[in-house]
């Protein structure tokens, strides 16, 4: 545990007035743990939630000329790939 023994107290190394056995500094201690976890994991989680919902809304139509131009590049890059 951080903190640093003075007087019977433990008290945090950067602000000697804040008692870290305290229910309140526990309280917090607990959060941060939690928020730990919930931000890496949590938010992207969120995110793919999300983007799935709306994910029919989020989907463009391609324009079948610029489809058929995008595929005739493709089927060259595939050419390509395969005689290299």
């Amino acid at each position: 545990k951080s903190g640093i023994q003075r007087d019977g107290r433990r008290l945090l190394r950067v602000d000697y007035s804040i008692d870290c056995d305290t229910p309140t500094h526990d309280l917090a201690r607990l959060y941060s743990l939690i928020m730990i976890f919930v931000w890496p994991i949590g938010v992207p989680l969120a995110f793919a939630a999300i983007l799935l919902h709306y994910r029919d809304e989020l989907r463009i139509e391609l324009d079948p000329v610029v489809k058929q131009e995008w595929n005739s590049e493709l089927e060259k890059i595939q050419a390509l790939d395969k005689t290299a």
